[in-house]
């Protein structure tokens, strides 16, 4: 369902749909992607914001962010707050980036570009 309504959202966009993936593009995608990088022990996170296509995580990446993994039993809840502010600090300039950097659907570039 949930990707359903990506489809449909990335089809209805006028200029481009970005979506925010919780995890670093292109060589994490899917589901649960902070919980793998704690279970995998990896020492860098990140989050990516991209453009929706139809197939999932695939779109080009508009902006992204990478931070440390702490080692030890803090890990968790400190990849959980990177990607929460990542979430709230990054999402606007992501979202300007999106817009000056996207051909709009009809070939025209995108206002400010």
């Amino acid at each position: 369902l949930a990707l359903h309504r990506a489809k449909l959202a990335a089809a209805r966009a006028r200029v481009a749909a970005v979506n925010f993936h919780d995890g670093p593009l292109p060589e994490h995608g899917g589901l649960n992607v902070p919980a793998w990088a704690i279970m995998r022990r990896e020492r860098e996170h990140g989050v990516t914001w991209h453009l929706m296509t139809a197939d999932a995580d695939a779109g080009a990446i508009v902006a992204q962010l990478r931070f440390p993994i702490a080692d030890g039993p803090h890990a968790e809840p400190a990849v959980a707050d990177s990607v929460r502010n990542a979430m709230s600090d990054g999402a606007s300039q992501a979202s300007a980036d999106a817009m000056a950097n996207t051909p709009a659907k009809n070939g025209r570039s995108s206002p400010g570009a």
